[in-house]
């Protein structure tokens, strides 16, 4: 699971749970976190840490993810009671990482 410690707002690591993903996807993951700041950084976090859970609980890696994954993982938003807004937000943010 994708967990940031709050202990500044220029605090980028991330652990992950390493029998999952690998060294660059989380590298990958920290450097796309810290091209942010502020509240827009706290909300991709959170985005992005639950797609990260999410990709954890059936042993998706990260960069291995198709597009498939990506919309199981907004009908599981969806599945789950979330907002279009922030199912869309959520999404937005998925796309931006692999991106970036």
């Amino acid at each position: 699971m994708l967990e940031v410690p709050m202990t500044s707002s220029t605090d980028t690591r991330v652990a992950l749970r390493h029998e999952v993903f690998e060294p660059n996807e989380e590298l990958a993951l920290a450097g796309f976190l810290a091209g942010h700041g502020g509240l827009t950084r706290q909300a991709y976090m959170l985005d992005l840490r639950q797609y990260v859970a999410w990709c954890a609980e059936r042993r998706v890696a990260v960069f291995g993810a198709r597009r498939a994954d990506i919309e199981a993982f907004g009908r599981h938003l969806e599945a789950a009671g979330r907002a279009r807004a922030t199912i869309s937000r959520r999404l937005c943010t998925i796309a931006w990482f692999y991106r970036a």
